[in-house]
């Protein structure tokens, strides 16, 4: 009889515990908390537009040094001219995000000019520090080259070229942003050169 009731009061126990309020079911996804969509990592890709050129009507405020030039094979080379720059970005107007790309730069401007053909070949960097938004003392660094025609105005040589721009940003609330853009250069006096086009900003 002792060893019924040790067993009867073995099952009981097993019963209890198994219905105890402890017990929790599995969890399906759909149960699980949201996470913020701003903790995923994710990039956001804002499309804008963008106007460059020099800062000023007057030619010679914009040169800060002519570079060098000379002429390998018949061919007119220019490298290390740099030029004050400005870099007009404008955005959607669905786009309420800050503007983190107009302001003022340097541009290093390299070319070649193959009069033989008429066609030039230009390359360089661009650095912009962004006037419109505190971005902390970050600036963007760019890389661009093209290739198109030119003419000669004078003896000053004014290119006709799409760019491919790529750029990266550096410091302060840019630090892992990128930026690319293809901007068409038309050159002529008196500005020496200005360009438009469209470009794409991924940030985070």
């Amino acid at each position: 009889m002792k060893t019924v009731a040790l067993l009867l009061i073995a099952i009981m126990a097993l019963a209890v515990v198994g219905c105890s309020d402890d017990s929790t079911p599995p969890v399906s996804p759909t149960d699980q908390p949201a996470i913020a969509s701003g903790s995923l990592g994710k990039n956001l890709i804002r499309p804008f537009t963008v106007t460059v050129g020099p800062i000023s009507p007057n030619p010679l405020a914009t040169v800060i040094n002519p570079g060098s030039t000379w002429d390998p094979d018949g061919k007119t080379m220019v490298r290390g001219m740099l030029l004050r720059t400005f870099f007009t970005a404008v955005f959607p107007k669905t786009d309420h995000g800050p503007d983190l790309l107009t302001g003022t730069g340097v541009l290093d401007m390299n070319f070649k000019v193959d009069p033989g053909t008429g066609v030039i070949f230009v390359w360089g960097k661009l650095t912009v520090t962004p006037t419109e938004f505190d971005v902390q003392g970050g600036v963007w660094e760019m890389s661009w080259e093209g290739k198109g025609t030119y003419y000669d105005a004078n003896g000053a040589i004014y290119p006709v070229a799409p760019l491919k721009m790529v750029g990266h940003g550096k410091g302060g609330v840019l630090t892992g942003m990128q930026l690319s853009a293809e901007v068409t250069i038309v050159g002529g006096p008196p500005v020496l050169w200005g360009g438009t086009g469209d470009g794409l900003l991924k940030t985070h």
